[in-house]
């Protein structure tokens, strides 16, 4: 019987048929056909003795021969009582052909899939419910591969699965894995197998089926939505700890349920000191009345506030820009108010820096104007006595070469009141009070009114100049300058 359960399982698969042999030892000689061996060695001997010549050896012949008569008779008796077990059997079978057809009825009218397989995993009955989650008829999957439902990918490790089952003889497993529909539809399934056996030889799969499909969505949805609240709590703390801002959150009546790392640092007070207590818990370092009002009005305009307030720690004053919203639920309701402070400490005092270098800026430059104005005027006395008196030589009778220093001297004078004048229009610059004079001139004139130090330079370098000048065509129109003064350097 075993001999006939390996060569079919041998047809099925040649893994369980070579498992089969590793778990069966060997069978001996069958006792019964040795037995008849001996027996019918006997009955030659014998009935070459009863065929000799002589009639004394026919008698055991003829005893034996009626032997066998008798022996014939006892056989029909042993026949006819098989007949009767047979038809015994018959109605038996009957009987339980009859239970399996109510049994698989049954299971026709069971709202899962349910399947036998042999030992190489293909189908040998599915029931009607399997082409509602395959797309496959019945018929189709008989003597089909389970393993034709499933993507490459995942047939080896199901096969794996199931073989290690049958090896190791666990007699119930349940698996979830995903299958491929006849229309290419992927659907995830929850399979129970037990294992079935037969003369305590096993046989074959027998295994109940389920579409976990809509289950496995919700699952999946589930699980990526947690991910998501995970990672945006891994965000969250994450910028609760690193943020240099104070972030604080309080109930509708003012105790604190939430506060970062930042605030424990500034305050110097751990949370489990902070949490359920109030800013008038804390008098000697928080502005508990400044809290109390801006809290108010957050949770009756039910707006946004922002405050800026000062806030002794340790003995120096510190300021804080300080934003507040209410926080809602999902419903919308508002049950309490974040806080978010930052510190402008550093800000304010810049500010305050600046103020004070502006005032001192604006100090200075006012002590420079006045100065400025001052010095051109003390100048002007002076220089004014040496244009006068200019004028006054210039009426005198002179020679040529002393007129000609009296020009120079007249020259150098102008040129030196314009300064004078040029420091005042610094003056009036810096303060947005310049004035502009609309004095026609041409290069020519102002190149010949030069000083006399330009009397003295090079010929050749002077022609150059003269060269020059003459290509600037046209009148210019501005503030006389004392340009000529310095033409005797290097035209740049």
């Amino acid at each position: 019987m075993f001999n006939q359960y390996l060569v079919r399982t041998a047809h099925e698969s040649s893994v369980m048929a070579g498992a089969m042999i590793q778990t069966r030892r060997p069978v001996g000689p069958d006792p019964i056909l040795q037995l008849s061996g001996r027996m019918l060695n006997v009955q030659y001997e014998r009935l070459e003795a009863l065929t000799g010549p002589a009639w004394y050896n026919r008698l055991p012949f003829i005893l034996a021969a009626g032997g066998g008569i008798i022996a014939v008779i006892v056989l029909l008796g042993g026949l006819a009582g098989v007949i009767r077990n047979a038809r015994k059997a018959g109605k038996a079978d009957a009987q339980l052909r009859a239970s399996e057809l109510k049994y698989r009825q049954l299971i026709e009218d069971a709202g899962v899939t349910l399947f036998t397989s042999n030992r190489g995993g293909f189908f040998t009955y599915v029931n009607s419910k399997a082409q509602e989650l395959t797309g496959y008829h019945p018929k189709e999957l008989i003597g089909k591969q389970y393993l034709d439902l499933l993507d490459v990918s995942e047939q080896k490790q199901l096969r794996q699965f199931y073989e290690h089952q049958a090896f190791e003889g666990i007699r119930e497993s349940t698996n979830r894995f995903p299958i491929r529909r006849k229309n290419g539809e992927r659907r995830w399934v929850e399979q129970h197998v037990v294992l079935l056996r037969k003369n305590g030889i096993f046989n074959g799969y027998q295994c109940i089926v389920k579409d976990i499909t809509a289950e496995k969505r919700r699952d999946d949805e589930l699980k990526q939505a947690q991910s998501e609240m995970q990672a945006l709590h891994e965000r969250l703390e994450s910028i609760l700890f690193t943020t240099p801002d104070i972030i604080f959150i309080k109930d509708t009546n003012g105790r604190y349920v939430l506060v970062n790392k930042q605030f424990e640092t500034t305050f110097g007070l751990p949370s489990e000191q902070i949490i359920g207590r109030t800013d008038r818990d804390f008098p000697d370092k928080m502005s508990a009345q400044v809290s109390q009002d801006t809290d108010r009005a957050v949770l009756l305009k039910d707006l946004p506030t922002e405050v800026e307030d000062i806030i002794q720690i340790n003995g120096v004053p510190r300021y804080f820009h300080i934003t507040k919203f209410p926080v809602r639920d999902p419903q919308g309701r508002v049950y309490g108010i974040c806080g978010v402070a930052t510190d402008i400490t550093q800000r304010i005092t810049r500010e305050h820096e600046l103020i004070s270098a502006r005032k001192k800026a604006e100090a200075a430059h006012e002590r420079m104007e006045n100065f400025m104005a001052n010095m051109s005027h003390e100048l002007r006395t002076p220089l004014n006595g040496i244009i006068g008196f200019t004028q006054l030589l210039k009426e005198q009778s002179l020679t040529g070469e002393q007129r000609d220093f009296v020009q120079h001297i007249q020259v150098a004078s102008d040129n030196l009141l314009s300064l004078v004048n040029a420091l005042l229009d610094f003056s009036s610059i810096r303060s947005g009070k310049m004035l502009l004079e609309r004095t026609p001139s041409t290069p020519p004139a102002l190149s010949g009114r030069r000083s006399p130090a330009m009397a003295t330079a090079p010929a050749k370098k002077a022609s150059g100049w003269n060269a020059r000048w003459r290509r600037i065509s046209g009148t210019l129109i501005g503030r006389r300058r004392p340009a000529a003064t310095n033409t005797s350097q290097p035209h740049r």
